[in-house]
């Protein structure tokens, strides 16, 4: 199978800086949101503006990142409602106020389809990026929210294995600062548990378990077997190498 997915090691990956808590954004507005979700940049802009990001929000970005001028990375995908518009306007809020660059080059190019999908549909439905990073430049990535963190983990793993730096991601909702980094403990959990796991992934998904996220390993945790996690994921929508090429 050729290695189709990116990650790179997290060595020191701080935490995700998330603002408010999950469901914030439809709670604001649902009409805004949806519409946001779907395309309609000024349902975007006008929730954002007006029902959740604050001043003080963008003074807390600001201070953290000033000295470390980065380069705005939103998420750019193609949702099933439509294109997603919340990330890229965050971003440009944020550059409009703080003076960063954006980046709009890279987008998502596999459909993921990670709203209201399962654990394991989210932990199969890996996602995609493609398109131009500037080496040796610090980027951050902004996306609308973050659950167990794949999405995040696959742009990172795009703009590192690209000659970029990711510094910090921030998501406008979430669990607080969740750390994506998975535990040692978990890792040594998972790998006790299932001595072939480490092999059988790489060689399906092509990057090694210590690249997936805390919230992906976890799940990793309670199943029995090995084969009990890929009828899990078959389960969840895994196509054999065959059919995907």
């Amino acid at each position: 199978m050729t290695n189709k997915f990116v990650r790179t090691p997290w060595g020191d990956f701080p935490k995700v800086k998330v603002l408010y808590p999950s469901g914030t954004l439809k709670k604001a507005s649902e009409k805004l949101y949806l519409e946001a979700k779907g395309g309609n940049v000024l349902s975007a802009y006008e929730l954002l503006t007006t029902h959740v990001l604050t001043n003080d929000d963008i003074l807390d970005i600001g201070v953290l990142l000033f000295k470390l001028n980065p380069i705005l990375a939103p998420v750019l995908a193609q949702e099933h409602l439509g294109k997603n518009r919340i990330p890229a306007i965050f971003a440009e809020i944020l550059s409009g106020h703080l003076g960063f660059d954006i980046c709009d080059d890279i987008v998502q190019t596999v459909k993921a389809n990670h709203t209201n999908a399962s654990a394991y549909e989210r932990i199969v439905r890996q996602p995609m990026f493609d398109g131009y990073v500037e080496q040796g430049r610090n980027y951050v990535i902004l996306d609308d929210t973050v659950a167990m963190g794949g999405t995040l983990a696959a742009l990172k793993g795009h703009i590192e294995s690209n000659g970029g730096k990711v510094i910090l991601a921030v998501t406008l909702t979430g669990y607080s600062d969740i750390d994506l980094v998975p535990l040692e403990k978990t890792l040594n959990y998972v790998r006790n548990k299932h001595p072939e796991l480490s092999e059988w992934w790489k060689n399906e998904f092509g990057f090694p378990i210590e690249y997936l996220t805390q919230g992906e390993l976890g799940h990793f945790k309670k199943p029995n077997s090995l084969d009990e996690i890929r009828s899990r994921l078959i389960e969840a929508g895994l196509q054999s190498s065959d059919e995907r090429g």
